[in-house]
């Protein structure tokens, strides 16, 4: 698998909200590595790369959890993971 495929699954993995409390979970929010590489996957936000992606919001999520410690610590709560899912599949099945 190339890392452009890679990197693009990840992206779309950051509109699951059981997944972003794992990686909560887990500590990886607190890596400055992992800081570091959410910071590099901003290029997705350049028009030849955001095409690729299905679910774009992805991309408000991504500038979240580099730019609002308030959303990554939310992350903890089950509720609020409940909400972001509930409210994501209002979107998804509500798109046009």
């Amino acid at each position: 698998m190339s890392r452009f495929v890679e990197e693009l699954e990840f992206m779309q993995c950051l509109c699951n909200p059981q997944y972003l409390q794992y990686l909560y979970q887990q500590g990886y929010f607190n890596k400055p590595e992992f800081r570091e590489f959410l910071s590099y996957l901003r290029y997705w936000k350049r028009p030849e790369f955001a095409k690729y992606l299905f679910f774009p919001q992805c991309l408000n999520i991504l500038d979240l959890l580099i730019d609002s410690k308030e959303f990554v610590e939310s992350l903890k709560y089950k509720q609020i993971v409940e909400l972001m899912a509930s409210q994501q599949y209002f979107q998804w099945k509500n798109r046009r």
